[in-house]
């Protein structure tokens, strides 16, 4: 390939021949400038062609590269995606851990709690454990003392018994060598019967009496110890009862005398309930949101409380014909501001029910009036009247006329009710009621 020839301007403006041709001259140094123009051009022609294969080697140099970065880079995305798929796997199995984890946490708090609350228990039950193995012992020792005293009651009688044999046997052989044989059997049972009179005479003269006890050296009877030791009923003890001691958490009521035991109820702020009767229990404090009080804690009981809106309205419906006739009454108790006036307020229900059972059982029983009075008389004023007796009682007598009586008692909302029930037509004509009273209901409640 012969490289074009780019004449200058100047060139193209030498002078011409008049024919237009050059000079030869001039011929000859343009020629001579063409061949170096030519030379440098084959040069530069050279240096390019070297650049261009030194580019096309640098350019299969960065292709290779290129090939090689790419399959690089498809291994590095096969590589980013397992290694998202792992992390996902890591994460999933992380928050699987945590659940666990969370799960276990869970399981060992309740473990813990419950291990806290069987422990607890445990004490507790230990506690309890303990106490009642002392009053175990306290009971067989007195059980242990009162089986000695009654073995030696026994021996004593016992020897007693052969003494009376032995001078009984006596008298037979003298009397049989005296008196003739057929009046011998008519003997017997004469010196028999004499014999066993001082016998029992005898018996009944060597019991001592309460507050005394047997002495064995001189077959007497000795005071018992004020505030030492007693005995409470006639005996041939040969020595008297200790005197119980209260309890840690009690305080006496009434102290030991030569006749009767120490007297023990629970310190202020304590009661003894029916579950555990053994042992003072701490009164409950406070009084819940809803919830009114309704005694205070007193040594036998604890704290009642009811709900503020408890307790129903005062009314009082005739019934159809042939539906029974019902007279309730309802005592309540107003709450007691202290433990002081909780036993007169028990007393005072206990006195109103007894007037108004004693006021219906005279209207129908008035030949049983005698035996509810014989009831009454075993009650005390401050004391819980036993209610399971009285409803037993007045139920066999309202049986026995042909009536239903009912008596309940609830000691939680302090009110008695009693009813007595009748079909209309078996009312005897003497009870039938007359004019304002002919309503077959009554019902009455007084406020709290």
């Amino acid at each position: 390939m012969v490289p074009e020839l780019h004449l200058k301007p100047e060139e193209s403006r030498l002078p011409r021949i008049s024919d237009g041709s050059l000079s030869r001259g001039e011929d000859l140094a343009q020629v001579i400038e063409l061949q170096e123009i030519i030379r440098k051009k084959s040069r530069e022609q050279s240096e390019m062609k070297d650049r261009l294969a030194a580019l096309s080697a640098h350019i299969t140099e960065l292709e290779k590269d290129l090939d090689t970065a790419r399959k690089d880079l498809l291994k590095s995305k096969e590589i980013n995606v397992n290694l998202q798929r792992d992390i996902r796997e890591a994460m999933a199995q992380k928050e699987d851990m945590e659940k666990r984890i969370t799960t276990l946490e869970k399981r060992y708090l309740a473990a813990q709690h419950e291990a806290i609350s069987v422990h607890n228990l445990d004490d507790k039950l230990e506690n309890e454990i303990t106490n009642k193995d002392s009053v175990h012992r306290q009971k067989e020792d007195k059980g242990r003392r009162l089986q000695q005293c009654l073995e030696l009651a026994e021996e004593k009688l016992q020897q007693m018994l052969t003494e009376v044999e032995a001078e009984l046997a006596q008298r037979v052989a003298a009397l049989s060598k005296v008196k003739p044989t057929s009046a011998m059997s008519v003997r017997k049972d004469e010196i028999h019967q004499q014999s066993s009179a001082p016998l029992e005479g005898s018996l009944q003269q060597k019991l001592c009496l309460p507050g005394f006890y047997m002495e064995e050296a001189s077959e007497g009877c000795a005071s018992c110890t004020d505030g030492t030791d007693y005995t409470s009923h006639s005996n041939t003890l040969p020595s008297c009862l200790p005197c119980t001691t209260c309890k840690s958490g009690e305080e006496e009521e009434n102290l030991c005398t030569p006749t009767k035991d120490t007297e023990c109820q629970c310190k202020p702020g304590t009661f003894r309930g029916e579950d555990v009767p053994e042992f003072c229990q701490k009164c409950s404090t406070g009084c819940p949101d809803g919830k009114v009080m309704v005694t205070d804690c007193t040594p036998w009981s604890n704290v009642k409380r009811v709900d503020q809106e408890s307790g129903t309205l005062a009314h009082g419906e005739a019934p159809l014909p042939g539906e029974p006739a019902t007279m309730s009454q309802t005592l309540p108790i107003t709450p007691s501001p202290s433990s002081g006036t909780s036993g007169l307020g028990i007393g005072t229900v206990t006195g109103l029910g007894i007037v108004l059972i004693g006021c219906v059982v005279w209207c129908f029983f008035n030949e049983e009036m005698a035996m509810y009075l014989r009831c009454v008389r075993r009650l005390d004023f401050f004391e819980k009247p036993d209610y399971d007796y009285l409803r037993k009682l007045f139920t066999d007598l309202f049986d026995q006329k042909g009536y239903m009586f009912d008596y309940e008692y609830d000691w939680i909302d302090s009110g008695s009710s009693f009813s007595v029930k009748t079909h209309k037509n078996q009312i005897p004509a003497h009870l039938q009621p007359v004019g304002e009273l002919a309503q077959p209901t009554c019902k009455l409640r007084s406020e709290k």
